[in-house]
Parts: C-alpha cells; sequence; structure tokens
C-alpha cells in the first residue's frame, strides 16, 4: 500500500498520470486532500506510475511497483 498525506496547508488534488491525462490507479484519477488528510491505495498494477499535483503541477512524483 501506498499512503499519500497532506502535511501542509495548501489543499492538494493529487492524480495520476501525466498532468493533461489523468490514468486511475487503483480505482483513483484523482483526490482533493486537505491539510492532515490522507489516502491509501493498494499497490496491484506492477510498472512506473507517475503522480501530480492538478493544481500545483510543480508538485510531482513517481513509484515503482515490481511482482
Amino acid at each position: 500500500m501506498l499512503t499519500f498525506k497532506n502535511i501542509d496547508p495548501t489543499t492538494r488534488e493529487i492524480a495520476f498520470g501525466p498532468h493533461a491525462q489523468h490514468v486511475p490507479y487503483d480505482g483513483v484519477a484523482e483526490r482533493i486532500l486537505s491539510q492532515g488528510q490522507s489516502f491509501t491505495i493498494t499497490l496491484n498494477q506492477t510498472g512506473n506510475f507517475q503522480w501530480h499535483d492538478h493544481v500545483h503541477d510543480d508538485l510531482t512524483g513517481t513509484f515503482t511497483v515490481n511482482k
């Protein structure tokens, strides 16, 4: 499992895939997180994946899932 938690006062809109093309992962295409909120996905697809803050596109990341 992978947990995203917003620890700063800026509301975040976490989305998967490239900025212009959201690609759902574990059934989640995007999720809005206020300060202190979190959500968890189950790492059930193998490969390399991108995520980003849809509103503040300077916040991005990747994760890799191996078998």
